[in-house]
């Protein structure tokens, strides 16, 4: 083995009587990568901000990092940046909003290169070109926001590599991406540390992530290493029952939901969808049920304000600028039953839930809730719908008031919308509510920013079912958090489907989604493209999208995943960039210009959706040329 690049002896962390790194011990050699894995306060990124002077001057650091010769806390503020560096889980509040892209990776060049303006500007643009960012001239001269995510991490990556360093450190580099632009990343993480020799270190909760770039793995809890080798031992043979409890409690895709007690409820594409000529049919038990929720060609349009930059008359002629979230999308939701709602990000699912709750207005088409069309609904009668459609946000603690306990929070819907409820009756209900979801009367005084993200996430669950309501939204409910925080949550919802009530989950982690539901709607820029039973879809896809989606999904097989990745980087994947914009959408089927097997047809033709099944539907051209199993 190379000699050591990165080593750390007996480093611990410590606010004031907390000790939240202890004794922490590890080598990495140049070329390789460290993955570094444990629930959220593992004490994992506290370690590595601690080597760069980035824990705060409350923490007190002991023991030792030796950067090749070079004590890397004592010249922390010496080395960051040029022979180390670091990228961060959320891009966003890591760049600085008013500056542009060229200037910010230019002010990077400068300091630690001592290059000049014009220099800087061309290192910039090579930077970029060199993490696959598209349309690099012009991508210098937007700000952050103006950028997807996961361009934005692009950038942080070219950042990074500016002074071109000996160590990279990534932390949750890829949380909040879609599947498809985590693929993409992960791969030119992989490319890059082979390529050019560096270590890197990868910071993560996501077993995935560890099959797709780890050579060597540790994995810590409350502070300490637990396990540590190499990443097919730790993978595949784990010896410490921690390691095995985080593996078991990562979702895959071999795992199938638990079917409902009435599996006849379809989810619907289009109305107008029509049986293909040569589509095979499946068994009778695809019989529509009566649907608790049905949307009928449903229409979300939002209208954009001009750009300050762009004078009124550029509009002229053209009518107001306006995003179409979500394009004549139908589908049903029965009692009991589980439907998930998949795409990459901007594909219109949260406005597609939010919808069904009322929370955004629909343009066109039709919500029907038990019977009773709803879009047209306000006031009292709007609100008497909602006490039986409720919604679990992504972010479990922003969406709890921070000053009311956790008793007040779950009791806030009986109070709006069961009046007629006593102190003592609504004290019970509430009681019973925080036990099911396993949160015992300790928690009933207790407010928000005294617990973890999976105990606030319980609260979210148990104010959004204090209501009895028959159908529960979930918008990426389970995104943030830690893989057995998860696991316990997905169970949770399982029970709570088990009790007849409905659930629209929408979620990017297609394993999840196969864990808990029944059916799926795949959505690429507002349009449903595929739905039917999850196992069908899944096993057999037959839009182009779904595939990629598939394709770009973790395997936790760590050979089997550098492989997929390798293939990706070959195939001139990392140059596919992202989907185009929801506001400038391409002609005939939006998919097109990312599409494999698109045909000069697909570029002038919207496509209805068709019966691959009875209870199968996809909206492609060409989707009886594409069979495929899908390995799971």
């Amino acid at each position: 083995m190379a000699e050591a690049l990165l080593k750390v002896d007996d480093l611990s962390v410590s606010y004031d009587s907390v000790r939240v790194v202890d004794s922490l011990s590890l080598e990495l050699a140049p070329g390789r990568c460290l993955g570094v894995i444990g629930e959220s306060g593992a004490g994992k990124s506290q370690a590595f901000l601690s080597m760069l002077g980035l824990s705060g001057p409350e923490a007190r650091v002991q023991g030792r990092a030796m950067l090749k010769g070079d004590d890397l806390i004592a010249n922390a503020v010496r080395l960051r940046g040029r022979r180390v560096a670091m990228i961060f889980q959320d891009p966003l509040t890591s760049l600085t909003p008013h500056l542009r892209i060229g200037e910010q990776i230019g002010e990077s060049l400068r300091l630690h290169r001592g290059m000049g303006q014009a220099g800087a500007r061309s290192e910039a643009a090579r930077l970029l070109d060199a993490v696959r960012v598209n349309d690099v001239a012009r991508r210098l001269t937007q700000y952050p926001h103006e950028l997807s995510g996961g361009m934005r991490q692009r950038v942080m990556i070219a950042m990074a590599l500016a002074s071109d360093p000996d160590l990279l450190i990534a932390d949750e580099p890829t949380t909040a991406l879609d599947v498809s632009v985590q693929a993409q990343l992960l791969a030119l993480l992989r490319q890059l540390v082979d390529e050019r020799g560096m270590a890197l270190i990868v910071i993560t909760h996501d077993m995935g992530v560890i099959a797709a770039l780890a050579d060597d793995v540790v994995v810590m809890r409350a502070g300490h290493i637990v396990d540590r080798g190499a990443v097919a031992d730790i993978l595949g043979a784990p010896v410490h029952e921690y390691t095995r409890e985080l593996i078991a409690a990562t979702p895959r895709m071999d795992e199938r939901a638990t079917p409902r007690m009435d599996e006849r409820a379809t989810p619907r594409m289009d109305e107008r969808a029509t049986p293909g000529p040569s589509a095979p049919q499946e068994s009778a038990s695809s019989t529509a049920a009566e649907a608790t929720l049905e949307t009928r060609a449903v229409v979300v349009r939002h209208r954009l304000r001009a750009p300050k930059l762009l004078s009124k008359s550029w509009f002229s002629g053209r009518g107001a600028p306006h995003l179409t979230a979500v394009d004549a999308v139908s589908l049903r939701v029965a009692a009991g039953e589980a439907l998930g709602i998949v795409g990459e990000s901007g594909c219109g699912k949260s406005s597609l839930a939010r919808a069904l709750l009322r929370l955004n207005d629909v343009t066109s088409g039709e919500i029907v809730w038990l019977g009773q069309p709803i879009q047209g609904l306000a006031g009292g009668e709007l609100r008497e719908v909602r006490s039986g459609l409720q919604m679990v946000f992504q972010d479990p603690v922003a969406s709890l008031d921070p000053l009311q306990s956790v008793a007040d929070i779950v009791a806030e819907p009986l109070r709006a919308l069961r009046p007629e409820l006593g102190a003592a009756e609504r004290e019970a209900r509430v009681r019973a509510m925080l036990d099911s979801v396993g949160l015992g009367e300790e928690f009933s005084a207790r407010r928000s920013g005294a617990l973890s993200g999976g105990q606030c996430q319980r609260v979210a669950i148990a104010r959004a079912m204090v209501l009895e309501p028959k159908l529960l939204v979930c918008d990426e409910a389970v995104s943030s958090l830690d893989v057995s925080i998860q696991a316990q949550i997905l169970d949770l919802l399982a029970d709570i489907k088990r009790r007849g009530t409905g659930i629209v989950f929408v979620s990017h982690n297609l394993a999840v989604v196969r864990r808990l539901c029944e059916r799926v709607v795949v959505m690429y820029l507002g349009r449903a493209v595929e739905a039917g039973p999850t196992d069908a879809v899944f096993a057999q896809p037959r839009h182009p999208y779904t595939r990629m989606l598939l394709d770009s999904v973790p395997l936790l097989d760590p050979a089997l995943e550098r492989r997929r990745l390798a293939a990706l980087v070959a195939s001139g994947g990392l140059a596919r960039g992202e989907g185009p914009s929801a506001v400038d959408r391409p002609p005939g089927c939006a998919f097109h210009t990312r599409c494999p097997v698109a045909l000069p047809a697909c570029a002038m033709t919207n496509p209805e959706p068709e019966h691959v099944s009875e209870i199968h539907e996809v909206a492609c051209l060409r989707w009886r040329d594409i069979v495929k199993s899908v390995p799971v």
